[in-house]
């Protein structure tokens, strides 16, 4: 960018006299005012020291003259003779403690003793090593599997509400009764409107070899069964075919 035209001032267009003060003039309202301040200033620096009395202005002259020859004061310095006072209050502390050492009888601690060696006349001793039998592993026993029964397993379903074991109607209660191994799972598998289902597991036969099982019937039993039951994985007597239907009035 070019800087634009440039305007000379003419200095006689403008009034540039300046008026000199009388000097038999006294102090403006702003001197005296500032004189003011400062002699409360001082006056305030006198009762911080103590005494009213004391004369600043020689003291801060000083320091004016001495921060203009490059000479400044340490505020942080150590005066030696509170240093020496110290040091005879950590000497004396010392002996102090000192002091209460020797004041503890020898019989308050002793060394630790050396190992014991016996006699070379005895011959010594060897440390036997403890023999400690290992623990007897236990084998769990062996499931035991019943063998299979000499008769088949078989099943019964029967209607106690009308009799029968081929039609139930919803509502109408049922027993079913299986007997075959004793302690023996028992399952099933079928279809059910020709959906095949299983296999699931009922429990177990007990020690008689007998597991009962009843209900009822209801609307979501509608339709065709096939039932197939085991027990020890033996097919049981017969299978089962059997209907649940509505009735009719």
């Amino acid at each position: 960018m070019e800087p634009g035209p440039i305007t000379v001032l003419d200095p006689a267009a403008f009034d540039l006299t300046v008026e000199e003060r009388p000097a038999e003039a006294g102090p403006t309202a702003e001197e005296a005012e500032f004189d003011g301040l400062l002699t409360e200033l001082e006056h305030e620096l006198g009762e911080l020291a103590g005494g009213l009395g004391q004369d600043w202005r020689t003291e801060l002259e000083l320091l004016h003259v001495e921060a203009e020859e490059g000479i400044y004061h340490d505020p942080l310095a150590v005066d030696d003779a509170e240093l020496a006072e110290a040091a005879g209050a950590a000497l004396e502390a010392d002996n102090q403690i000192l002091a209460a050492f020797d004041e503890i009888p020898g019989q308050a601690w002793q060394d630790i003793p050396a190992p014991f060696e016996p006699p070379p006349e005895t011959g010594g001793f060897v440390e036997e090593p403890v023999f400690v039998p290992p623990t007897p592993i236990v084998v769990p026993p062996a499931p035991v599997i019943p063998p299979p029964s000499p008769v088949a397993p078989t099943v019964v379903l029967n209607n106690l509400t009308r009799g029968g074991a081929a039609l139930f109607y919803p509502g109408d209660s049922w027993e079913l009764v299986i007997t075959g191994p004793p302690v023996s799972v028992v399952t099933v598998t079928g279809s059910h409107n020709g959906v095949p289902f299983g296999p699931a597991t009922f429990g177990m036969t007990d020690t008689s070899g007998r597991w009962y099982h009843f209900g009822s019937m209801s609307e979501y039993e509608l339709g065709s069964w096939v039932e197939q039951w085991y027990v020890a994985g033996q097919l049981c007597t017969p299978v089962l075919v059997f209907q649940v239907v509505l009735q009719f009035a």
